[in-house]
């Protein structure tokens, strides 16, 4: 008896030292501590995924503005060497006007030097002819006296348009050369923000794949599976603001509408009153009539879109206009001029010369316009080619291609244009 008591002993003491077959509290608690910092993890990494996506629409944007900004700075390079030009041949043709009165006044001073008077002095008045004679050759010496005069003040006038001219030249070069800097400056800004852009989006692309494999690690699951998952969230996301954005465009829209119908009716008296010679017409239309005006036909709104689709995959490049690199303006542009109608290559002046229509009103064709303050088109710095249903033909920004899109996204002004 007293050996088996004391192997049972042994047996109980040996029973409760050994390792339990299952997880001691502490284990739970720790495990449990495992997944709130893996899903704290998780949460921290698909928000640095969604800020990164931001962060490339930004530089998007800033690569826009400074494109816009060159084409800006080209046209006016464009226009001051223009005027440079027709300075410098106005000032040509009024140095030689003034060449040639000189010499005419020149050759006057000689003649009279050489031959005298003629027709002046003391010889009208001791002339023997009898006074028929000397009546007619005193008119006569008038008449010398007062071309003379006139040759004169010819060659004196001319010489001062000649030197107005030559100030004006030199001005018109002055500006030309100014131009020719900014557009220097606007090229290198431009050039820098897209290269800046590239880098942060390839070490913005380069995170993200690592937070990818991050989150595959962290939820056990693939990091294909995780990629499409990520891409899944972003458009999903990118649909919930595509729909806000629709949303504020139109109750923009219908804002703006109303305040131009109200403005209407508050002009209309003035406009009603009959004048003579014809009554007025007061057909309506929904468009906005403010910008320029509209010289293109549905039919080649039609045609405009359907070329600029056969552009969809070719490389956006900023300043160019076809046939193989556009940037936004150059696409419309080139779009528009196979029509007959010539916009300018910047998206801020294509909308100054195109006719205002609300987005609700757009048809294919027709231009649709991003701005970095949507009160203010100056800040214009987007435009693409409406194809109907809410998309657009767009060259979008560096590294991509021309493309179908979305009009529905941030700084879509509230008025697009027809050419």
């Amino acid at each position: 008896m007293a050996g088996l008591l004391a192997a049972g002993a042994t047996a109980v003491a040996g029973s409760a030292s050994a390792d339990p077959s299952y997880p001691s509290a502490k284990q739970v608690e720790k495990a449990k501590g495992a997944v709130r910092s893996a899903s704290q993890s998780v949460a921290s990494l698909e928000a640095q995924l969604a800020v990164a996506s931001a962060q490339l629409d930004q530089l998007q944007t800033q690569v826009q503005v400074a494109a816009e900004a060159y084409d800006v700075a080209r046209i006016e390079l464009d226009k001051r060497t223009a005027a440079a030009a027709a300075a410098h041949q106005q000032a040509e043709r009024a140095q030689r006007d003034a060449q040639e009165a000189s010499e005419q006044a020149g050759r006057l001073a000689v003649d009279t030097y050489i031959n005298g008077p003629g027709y002046g002095g003391l010889e009208v008045f001791v002339s023997d002819a009898g006074p028929a004679d000397l009546l007619r050759r005193a008119a006569g010496a008038r008449i010398a006296g007062d071309i003379a005069h006139t040759t004169v003040e010819r060659a004196s006038a001319a010489r001062v348009v000649a030197a107005l001219m030559r100030r004006q030249a030199d001005l018109a070069l002055a500006q030309q050369q100014a131009a020719a800097g900014r557009l220097e400056q606007a090229r290198k800004a431009a050039e820098a923000k897209a290269q800046a852009a590239e880098a942060e989006r390839q070490r913005i692309e380069g995170e993200r794949t690592q937070m990818i494999a991050q989150l595959a690690s962290l939820k056990k699951t693939s990091v294909k599976l995780e990629a499409e998952r990520q891409q899944g969230l972003e458009e999903a996301a990118r649909q919930r603001a595509e729909a806000r954005r629709k949303a504020e465009a139109e109750a923009a829209a219908r804002r703006e509408r109303a305040r131009r119908e109200a403005q209407d009716r508050a002009d209309r008296p003035s406009r009603d009153t009959p004048s003579r010679g014809g009554g007025s017409d007061s057909g309506g239309a929904s468009a906005d009539t403010g910008g320029g005006s509209s010289r293109g036909s549905s039919s080649a709104g039609a045609a405009a879109l359907a070329w600029a689709k056969t552009q969809i995959g070719k490389d956006y490049q900023w300043g160019a206009d076809g046939p193989s690199t556009y940037d936004c303006s150059g696409l419309t542009m080139q779009a528009w001029a196979r029509q007959g109608v010539s916009l300018p290559h910047s998206s801020t002046m294509q909308y100054s010369v195109t006719k205002h229509v609300s987005i609700d009103d757009l048809r294919p064709g027709d231009l649709v316009f991003f701005a970095t303050d949507t009160s203010n088109p100056s800040t214009i710095h987007h435009v693409a080619i409406y194809a109907g249903g809410g998309q657009m033909v767009e060259a979008p920004y560096t590294g991509a291609q021309v493309r179908i899109s979305s009009i529905y996204r941030s700084g879509l002004m509230a008025y697009g244009g027809r050419p």
